[in-house]
């Protein structure tokens, strides 16, 4: 496997915004690696994954992933999270009031004749007494088609969004 990162774009979100998108995929790579980290305000929820179609629309149709997640809680049980008709993709935070960051891992997002998978892994602070909360998580999308970017959302109810985010891109050659 090819080991030699190459830096393609950096992105930064804000202010209170509820989606961070960004589309660095193009047909020069086949494997990238996204390094982020962020601070959000999702108090009642989790920092989810989107990809973006070939018009830079999120995929979140029924059925459209397939994925599994394990949570690492410092302060409760570890638990996992599988679905195989879910409308988004691995979780990469949880509760992240106090900033979270990570690594996408995301296999042939532009070429429209294989599916698109991706690994994630992530670690960051949900309250300001030390708690911490770790997820990794592997998602295949079910439908061949060519990917442009994907979405980081607030979700879970409540009212959440990102206060600022930071996503650096990395094709693998």
């Amino acid at each position: 496997m090819a080991t030699n990162l190459e830096f393609i774009n950096k992105y930064s979100v804000k202010g209170r915004v509820e989606n961070f998108d960004f589309s660095p995929f193009s047909a020069e790579y086949d494997i990238y690696t996204i390094h982020y980290r962020f601070v959000a305000n999702s108090s009642t929820g989790y920092i989810g994954t989107r990809l973006l179609d070939s018009s830079d629309a999120a995929i979140a149709a029924g059925s459209e992933y397939h994925k599994a997640s394990h949570a690492m809680r410092s302060y409760d049980t570890f638990f996992d999270n599988y679905s195989k008709t879910a409308t988004s993709g691995s979780e990469v935070a949880y509760n992240q009031d106090y900033g979270a960051g990570g690594e996408i891992t995301i296999f042939n997002p532009y070429d429209s004749d294989k599916f698109t998978s991706w690994l994630t892994r992530s670690a960051g602070g949900t309250t300001t007494t030390g708690q911490l909360f770790g997820y990794q998580g592997l998602t295949m999308h079910v439908n061949a088609e060519q990917i442009n970017g994907m979405r980081f959302y607030a979700g879970g109810g409540g009212s959440n969004g990102f206060e600022w985010g930071e996503v650096r891109v990395y094709g693998v050659k």
